[in-house]
């Protein structure tokens, strides 16, 4: 996973995993930021793990490249500051309304970005 400040120049972050059983990747993703003191409004790419990669929307060149890690399923939202006078104020929340999930795309998007989606990923989440 890594933190990319605008398109390019990726800075390596730690391994992240939900701390809580039912913390979703996204709410990881919100504390990571948190934890790295960015700025608000923030793009999170996250995987898409409860995505059905056999389903019948998916064709067999697509199944291959999930399963051999060329492809991955996203979700892609914005990750929003939460403002006082609330006790966790200045600390990030997934903003689930502007999550567009399961986009199919490049392997290695995962991560923070400030200032742009990736470009392979622009298409699938117009609100952004």
């Amino acid at each position: 996973m890594a933190v990319r400040h605008g398109r390019s120049s990726p800075t390596t972050a730690t391994a992240y995993a939900p701390q809580h059983p039912d913390q979703s990747r996204a709410e990881a993703m919100a504390d990571l930021a948190h934890r790295r003191s960015m700025r608000s409004p923030v793009l999170a790419v996250v995987a898409d793990e409860r995505f059905n990669r056999y389903g019948p929307d998916v064709t067999g060149e697509q199944r291959d490249a999930l399963l051999d890690g060329t492809l991955e399923v996203y979700g892609v939202g914005i990750l929003r500051v939460i403002a006082a006078p609330h006790p966790r104020r200045g600390q990030f929340y997934a903003d689930t309304a502007t999550f567009t999930w399961s986009p199919i795309a490049p392997s290695s998007l995962e991560g923070i970005y400030t200032s742009a989606a990736p470009k392979s990923l622009a298409a699938y989440a117009p609100q952004l």
